[in-house]
């Protein structure tokens, strides 16, 4: 799903708790909202992008339990050793081993 404010609307009608309604005002009467509308849309994009992401992390995390990423996390884990070495004793050069110190 597209979240984008630039598509078609479409009216609706919703119940919106007392209290919401007031807060919704109060914003709208204090500039920091247009209008309702656009107060409302913003906050169910913010959620909608919210829940995606939530999704896609769930996804990632799902990974972990996964035999064949974890197949391929160590091959490249092996492929990269060299360069991950590499790189390691570069920074180690710049920092004075700051990194690798425990604790």
């Amino acid at each position: 799903m597209d979240i984008t404010r630039n598509t078609r609307s479409r009216r609706i009608t919703i119940s919106v708790r007392e209290d919401l309604v007031d807060g919704l005002d109060s914003h709208v009467a204090a500039g920091a909202a247009d209008n309702r509308t656009n107060l409302i849309s913003d906050a169910i994009v913010r959620e909608l992008r919210r829940l995606r992401n939530a999704a896609i992390d769930a996804e990632i995390l799902a990974l972990a339990d996964d035999p064949k990423f974890q197949a391929m996390d160590e091959q490249l884990t092996r492929e990269f050793a060299s360069s991950d070495a590499e790189v390691w004793a570069m920074l180690d050069a710049i920092d004075g081993g700051y990194f690798n110190e425990p604790g």
